[in-house]
């Protein structure tokens, strides 16, 4: 689970097709507990969950986020 692994997300990343420098790839970021508590937060990356039916169109939805299109 690279969520908990960033070396493997590294892994994934570079697999993908990731142009930059790997290790700009990653930014130690503080404690959710205190954005909470300041209200507010400088984090630019969002977690979710993508789920459907066989062939609903996930697979291409996440393509086209990293610019890989499938002809």
């Amino acid at each position: 689970m690279t969520l908990l692994d960033p070396i493997y997300s590294v892994e994934n990343l570079i697999y993908i097709g990731y142009a930059g420098d790997p290790s700009s790839s990653i930014r130690v970021t503080r404690r959710r507990r205190l954005d909470r508590k300041k209200q507010q937060s400088d984090r630019n990356v969002y977690q979710c969950f993508v789920f459907g039916p066989k062939e609903a169109g996930k697979s291409a939805i996440l393509n086209s986020f990293i610019g890989r299109f499938l002809f």
